[in-house]
């Protein structure tokens, strides 16, 4: 018996060291001027490991696959989701999903409050970043939404690597739906 209790300690203790020891790779965004109104999840399609673009047959084109889950309070709503890449890279196609009111922009504008910030595409709700329909937008859930995206992605740099400088709009944001904001990877937001 006290073999028995000795054994299920240290096998709980070791499940705790797995839970805890596991990277967790994904990026919490939030809001520059409401972080606490405006809020997101943004991974690669496993978030415990490093996925990397999935290679093409054809033209040196990878697909990219990533989740974005909307983790706002009240009704805030993701109209855009934008990728600043290293160098300068085009011709970018969704591949899914198509059917939900998102497109892929490959100009699709400045984004307020970094004027510096050149997108390399956008998904969008509406014609640009700093706009886009509500309505059409990721409500606040549970489930994450995957987009899968194929272009000209390096295929040495991993997911959660270009993830580092995803740029989520969010509009609709605070219990009366009056704010928007613009969301970055929280390890980036001024301390």
């Amino acid at each position: 018996m006290y073999y028995s209790l000795k054994f299920r300690k240290l096998q709980t203790g070791l499940c705790l060291l797995v839970l805890v020891g596991a990277p967790l790779l994904a990026h919490n965004v939030k809001g520059v001027n409401h972080p606490t109104l405006a809020m997101a999840r943004a991974q690669s399609p496993n978030a415990n490991v490093n996925d990397f673009p999935i290679p093409t047959d054809s033209f040196n084109l990878s697909i990219v696959c990533f989740k974005i889950r909307n983790t706002s309070p009240d009704d805030s709503r993701i109209t855009a989701v934008g990728l600043e890449l290293p160098g300068s890279l085009s011709g970018f196609k969704l591949l899914t999903p198509t059917d939900i009111g998102f497109e892929l922009s490959e100009d699709p504008g400045t984004v307020p409050g970094f004027p510096g910030v050149v997108l390399d595409f956008a998904l969008v709700t509406g014609r640009n970043f700093a706009g886009g329909r509500p309505n059409l937008g990721l409500p606040p859930s549970n489930t994450p939404t995957t987009f899968c995206v194929m272009g000209p992605f390096d295929p040495n740099l991993s997911i959660e690597k270009l993830l580092d400088n995803v740029y989520i709009r969010f509009q609709r944001v605070g219990t009366t739906g009056e704010l928007s904001d613009v969301g970055i990877w929280d390890k980036r937001l001024p301390q």
